[in-house]
């Protein structure tokens, strides 16, 4: 269902409740789009510039304390330099910042040159400072978000070799890790592809959905990308939901019996991702219709795993008692409850859902910011104070916190204030005639409104429809992209 258009008394107050706050700079409101903007390239990106670029070696240094100083052992690990290859590309693609890509592209260069397995393709788990692979097994975890920040480099520049990279470990994931028998992807391979982990886990199921199927879709309109998606949250659906509860389990061996190492703890973030990618499938779905699970597991999650009083979102719960819950929560798990509350806010229509947001967002800005070091804490307690302030971790980049300022930007733009957008693209090696398919989001309601070369190859402007770009041949072309929502266009260009 659509929500209708939100009415200017409605979002007056919704900001007045916002408030005002001592730690919050003044003016600015979590229900404004640009305050996201803003917040990634103030509050974010310059700190990892800063403190975690590794300058002599190449990409990121992994582990950060609290004030940027580097603990525990030096190496990296191609899932994170992915996700910070993620964020740079972002931030590009929000402001036409040619600093951001060139750190993008040179994190990209470090992860080819020696993260990819050249024998036996793939990309190695684990490297040491200098680049050298220190285990060399197969991880799906490793191998989904290595190719989630190569996506989003891809979205922005149109990359052909890129994209090589992209569709070959695609291909090995599905040759080598895809369990054609029983469905699913195994936790792990050897260095060979020989399965050493059959098991499979939330993370080798539901991560590359949210981590790079659906943006390669939008980046290439290829059905290939939605349809896997749209196959991987059915059988995650069916086969990792308890019939008991309805919340998504995280174990099982390679025939899905369920493996009780903690059975009755819910992981709250994983439940999040799951509505969240449900709901995203929804919008690409011609019917329109929500699916039993999601439905299920916006009720529960709002009405158990959310705090209303504070906006905070718990990390766990107990799956039969409910009251058994952590003391604290995680960076993620805040920002992807804060996506998810947006997007149900554009399926439901419910005004409800945009109050959780910006409930969960103050939250954010209030507690999790660190408006002193920059950044986020990795973890705060039930009343915001921080418990855990590392910046960097085997698990813990920009990447997060950029991807929910990327999508909050567009998400209130588009859906509660009805404004456009400016999207940078620096596209490589166009051939002529090209399409770039410049709209990061879903909703088939985004239009493109106006393109425009930056510094332009040749005179006039691109040719454009409502969904691409045709792309003229060159070395190189910047592309500046307007879209907006054409629902709000026509209301507006006929009251």
């Amino acid at each position: 269902m659509r929500p209708g258009v939100i009415n200017l008394f409605l979002l007056l107050v919704l900001t007045l409740l916002t408030g005002c706050r001592n730690d919050t700079p003044s003016g600015t409101s979590v229900l404004d789009g640009n305050y996201w903007k803003d917040q990634a390239i103030n509050d974010i990106i310059p700190y990892w510039s800063k403190y975690a670029m590794d300058y002599d070696s190449g990409a990121f240094t992994t582990n950060l304390d609290a004030d940027w100083d580097h603990f525990s052992d030096n190496n990296k690990y191609p899932s994170m330099i992915g996700r910070h290859i993620f964020s740079y590309s972002a931030a590009y693609l929000m402001t036409g910042n040619e600093e951001y890509l060139e750190i993008a592209e040179r994190t990209r260069d470090f992860l080819l040159e020696h993260a990819w397995d050249n024998e036996n393709g793939g990309w190695y788990d684990v490297l040491n400072r200098a680049g050298t692979p220190a285990h060399k097994s197969k991880n799906m975890f490793i191998q989904t978000y290595a190719l989630t920040g190569l996506a989003m480099y891809y979205f922005v520049t149109h990359d052909r070799e890129v994209l090589k990279y992209i569709e070959e470990t695609d291909r090995l994931l599905e040759a080598d890790l895809w369990d054609g028998v029983n469905c699913g992807y195994y936790n792990m391979a050897g260095n060979d592809w020989q399965i050493v982990d059959s098991n499979k886990s939330f993370a080798s199921q539901v991560a590359p959905v949210s981590g790079y199927l659906l943006y390669m879709y939008l980046a290439t309109g290829d059905t290939v990308y939605s349809d896997r998606s749209q196959k991987i949250m059915e059988y995650v659906s069916v086969r990792m939901r308890d019939p008991e509860s309805g919340w998504i389990l995280e174990y099982f061996d390679k025939n899905w019996n369920e493996l009780k190492s903690d059975p009755d703890i819910i992981n709250v973030g994983h439940n999040l991702e799951v509505a969240w990618m449900l709901l995203r499938l929804t919008m690409l779905n011609k019917t329109g219709k929500i699916p039993d699970t999601a439905l299920q597991l916006e009720d529960s999650l709002f009405s158990k795993t959310f705090k209303k009083d504070t906006g905070l979102w718990y990390t766990t719960l107990g799956r039969k008692d409910a009251g058994i819950r952590d003391d604290f929560t995680y960076w993620w798990i805040q920002a992807y409850g804060n996506m998810y509350s947006l997007y149900s806010y554009r399926v439901s229509g419910n005004p409800e859902r945009l109050n959780n947001f910006r409930k969960g967002a103050e939250f954010w800005d209030r507690y999790f910011l660190d408006r002193e070091n920059g950044d986020t804490y990795t973890s705060v307690n039930l009343t915001g104070e921080a418990k855990d302030s590392t910046k960097a971790n085997p698990y813990k980049t920009s990447y997060h916190s950029i991807e929910q300022c990327l999508l909050n930007y567009l998400y209130l733009n588009f859906w509660v204030n009805h404004k456009p957008v400016k999207l940078h693209f620096n596209i490589y090696k166009p051939r002529q005639g090209d399409l770039l398919f410049p709209i990061p989001v879903e909703d088939m309601n985004i239009k493109v409104m106006d393109a425009q070369y930056d510094g332009s190859p040749g005179e006039g402007r691109p040719t454009y429809n409502e969904r691409s770009v045709s792309l003229p041949e060159a070395e190189s072309v910047k592309v500046i992209v307007t879209v907006e929502n054409k629902l709000f266009t026509r209301r507006r260009r006929n009251p």
